[in-house]
């Protein structure tokens, strides 16, 4: 029985779609860079203290990530 754990030989996990709020999300952080202010552009009914953490959440998001990865390198 062969168990190697996934993406042992470059695998990767297909990137899920992104929803509206992470698309503006991504959107917004390519125009300032300013995750806290894209996160309350995406999300306007978060706190300050929420859009910080939530900023942090989405960046470490794989499939948000690429897509601003992929955007900067075009």
């Amino acid at each position: 029985c062969d168990r190697r754990p996934f993406g042992a030989e470059g695998d990767a996990w297909p990137a899920a779609p992104l929803t509206p709020s992470q698309r503006a999300f991504v959107d917004q952080h390519l125009a300032d860079l300013n995750g806290t202010r894209a996160y309350r552009a995406a999300y306007p009914a978060a706190t300050y203290q929420a859009a910080r953490v939530g900023a942090v959440a989405l960046l470490a998001k794989p499939n948000v990530r690429a897509e601003i990865d992929a955007a900067r390198r075009a």
